[in-house]
């Protein structure tokens, strides 16, 4: 059982602000790492897999190359071991259908692979 959450809030429809709460109480302080991709994955990392696919959308929303698409997609978790990434869902009606999972994991250099934990994929249906 993972004590990793990631929880969507808010709209998931085109030209709307996605919210991502990142929660993992027992990882406080530690950076964390959001992903989105069009699939289930899942990715080795170590112990952990990753429910994402290594597709496309998950290197753009991985790499910092579309910063007002993908907000706060990296950061440091707070004393209460929570973070906020916001997915900026483009302004395009063919998008609506699309089923997108994301996830994320906390980093820890310390561990085998710097990963200490990983969150369950959320599934998300753009409106």
């Amino acid at each position: 059982v993972s004590r990793a959450q990631l929880v969507p809030g808010g709209s998931a429809k085109a030209g709307s602000i996605l919210d991502l709460n990142v929660l993992s109480p027992s990882e406080a302080g530690k950076p964390y790492q959001v992903g989105t991709s069009l699939g289930q994955g899942p990715i080795p990392i170590g112990k952990f897999k990753l429910g994402l696919s290594a597709d496309n959308l998950l290197v753009a929303s991985t790499s910092g190359l579309l910063p007002t698409v993908f907000r706060k997609y990296s950061g440091l978790l707070d004393a209460n071991g929570q973070g906020l990434a916001r997915l900026a869902i483009p302004n395009i009606p063919a998008l609506k259908g699309v089923r997108i999972y994301s996830a994320f994991l906390t980093i820890d250099p310390a561990r085998p692979g710097a990963v200490s934990q990983v969150s369950p994929n959320v599934l998300v249906t753009i409106q």
